[in-house]
């Protein structure tokens, strides 16, 4: 529940459907991922692709975030 947070995933999503009515694709790039919450919203809202880092050893975000095995599209390092 953090304000930060909330603002960005509005963006994510404003950023999709205004990309969606454009026929345009998407990147994004979540540095500093932490619990990777933003590089998830963006790939599961289809940007083409996304790319995720923190500095922290976090465990890998496929077995952390099984609904993510099938986001092709979301890179995490």
């Amino acid at each position: 529940q953090h304000a930060t947070t909330s603002f960005c995933l509005r963006l994510i999503v404003d950023a999709a459907t205004r990309a969606r009515q454009a026929g345009t694709q998407l990147s994004l790039i979540d540095i500093g991922s932490g619990s990777g919450i933003l590089a998830i919203a963006a790939a599961k809202l289809n940007f083409a692709r996304v790319d995720g880092f923190d500095f922290t050893p976090r465990p890998v975000i496929g077995i952390r975030y099984p609904f993510c095995l099938g986001c092709s599209n979301l890179h995490m390092a």
